[in-house]
């Protein structure tokens, strides 16, 4: 009954309401999760990208991204520098499946592993990566000191943590975060950091381009939480 539901929302042109927003942004799921997944592909291009400019990747680095979406965002990953391989992992097995289908010229060329699983219990070895990033993920976190802790494990040593989000009054004017949304002040994300096994590095503020919402313009304020496992 409830696919049904979501098939005639989508047939009919109507706007979901905000609890299923939220719950299909934490995971999407079904038809409607497959739209939600197209829509986060520009609504998140541009603090994508701008995460992207924080993390200066190199040459041959080993990467991991937590919250992948369709995967339709790795080609700007690709671009950032020379023989890349990035190994991603989605809670949502909808996006798992979507981004498979989508990214096997990656997948068969060996640069690309593609998991499904929560990022408190990764199925990857220790010291694995040279820089593990998401994009407006750490919201969903229940407990964030173990997926920080996870994070930690499978940074090799000097390896860092990108994580981009929107601050907290900027999620404010969006309804949906009302629902499932850990919201924190910036300061208060740092506190996060601190008391993971991770040492904070620097927390840069941007803004993205001016966006609507309810007929209201507004410019989005970002922040990148820049952490580092010792080396």
């Amino acid at each position: 009954m409830k696919k049904f539901f979501l098939t005639l929302i989508l047939k009919l042109g109507l706007k979901p309401g905000q609890k299923t927003v939220a719950r299909q942004l934490r995971q999407p799921s079904g038809k409607l999760g497959v739209a939600v997944g197209n829509k986060m592909n520009i609504g998140n291009a541009s603090l994508y990208d701008w995460v992207l400019e924080q993390m200066n990747i190199a040459d041959n680095s080993r990467l991991l991204e937590i919250g992948y979406g369709n995967g339709n965002l790795f080609t700007k990953v690709f671009a950032q520098a020379n023989n890349l391989h990035i190994t991603g992992l989605d809670f949502s097995e909808e996006m798992y499946k979507q981004a498979v289908k989508n990214c096997q010229a990656q997948i068969q060329q060996n640069q690309l592993d593609l998991h499904f699983g929560s990022s408190d219990a990764m199925p990857f070895a220790d010291n694995s990566f040279d820089a593990v990033y998401c994009c407006n993920v750490v919201y969903f976190w229940e407990n964030p000191q173990a997926h920080l802790a996870e994070v930690y494990r499978v940074l090799k040593p000097g390896g860092k943590f990108f994580a981009g989000i929107r601050t907290k009054q900027t999620m404010l004017l969006m309804p949906f975060t009302q629902y499932g949304f850990a919201l924190r002040e910036n300061h208060e994300w740092e506190d996060v950091i601190k008391q993971s096994p991770l040492t904070l590095v620097s927390m840069p503020l941007g803004h993205e381009p001016e966006m609507s919402m309810n007929a209201k313009q507004f410019t989005p304020e970002c922040a990148c939480i820049i952490a580092q496992k010792a080396g």
